[in-house]
């Protein structure tokens, strides 16, 4: 299931950079950058280099994949959103491109600066935790998080991603009791947890 999800996000994003080149005379002639405002290992890196192998192949142009990581993908989108507007620069984003500029007081950038081109994938939040961790499900894990002392430490991919919502819910409708640390990255997140 997962290669066919994958080659799904490749054909989908050619298909939508087809239609752009449809309107442009002979686009693609160089290689398309690909920025991933997280660091390399994460969901977003892992489905824009999956989408890139496809595409390139489509397309007929290199894909380069261009980690930017930092400030909840602000960074960057900040550099999509200062270049130049000819379809060679994409950012394979994620909630906090919407939500930055709701919850940020200073943005480098204009929301409309932006503009959504195709969706290339779905990846669900799982919340993950140590093997040996005594809770086995998320009623438990928010169960024992009120219990604790300081709450629980809650890896982020940054202020603004996906994971940082979910703790938000978990903590305004179910009462857990979580203390945000922010990564880079989901992959950099997973290792912290990994490591306890």
């Amino acid at each position: 299931m997962i290669p066919f999800r994958l080659a799904s996000l490749a054909v989908g994003l050619a298909a939508s950079m087809l239609a752009q080149g449809a309107a442009a005379q002979a686009w693609p002639t160089k290689p398309i950058r690909l920025v991933v405002p997280f660091s390399a290992g994460g969901a977003n890196d892992l489905m824009a280099r999956a989408a890139a192998e496809g595409a390139s192949k489509q397309l007929g142009q290199p894909i380069i994949i261009d980690n930017k990581p930092g400030a909840g993908a602000i960074l960057g989108a900040d550099v999509v959103a200062k270049s130049a507007p000819d379809g060679y620069t994409f950012l394979v984003s994620a909630a906090g491109v919407v939500s930055n500029s709701m919850i940020k007081k200073n943005m480098p950038y204009k929301d409309d600066a932006l503009v959504p081109v195709a969706m290339i994938a779905l990846a669900p939040s799982v919340v993950v935790v140590p093997a040996n961790a005594p809770y086995k499900d998320l009623k438990e894990f928010v169960a024992a998080s009120k219990k604790s002392g300081n709450g629980f430490h809650w890896a982020t991919a940054g202020t603004g991603s996906t994971p940082h919502f979910v703790e938000g819910i978990l903590e305004t409708k179910y009462g857990g009791k979580l203390d945000v640390v922010p990564y880079k990255s989901g992959s950099e997140s997973i290792t912290a947890v990994l490591g306890n």
